[in-house]
């Protein structure tokens, strides 16, 4: 049987960074099946910024955290 992965995404309808700016600074990773593309963290930041969830605030912190190596 074939493994089942599952992915959260968050859809934006109105976000603050243009997406030729995301592209440009996007993370690249490869899998069996090809390539991945991530948002950069500094990017991810801001966009959870933007956002202001509950959710978002608690990841900013972590993903603070793992950008400055703590």
């Amino acid at each position: 049987a074939l493994p089942i992965y599952f992915v959260a995404l968050d859809v934006l309808i109105d976000f603050p960074i243009q997406f030729e700016e995301m592209w440009s600074g996007k993370a690249t990773r490869k899998s069996p099946d090809g390539e991945i593309y991530l948002v950069c963290i500094d990017h991810l930041i801001k966009l959870k910024e933007y956002s202001n969830r509950i959710q978002d605030q608690q990841d900013i912190y972590f993903l603070s955290r793992i950008k400055n190596g703590k």
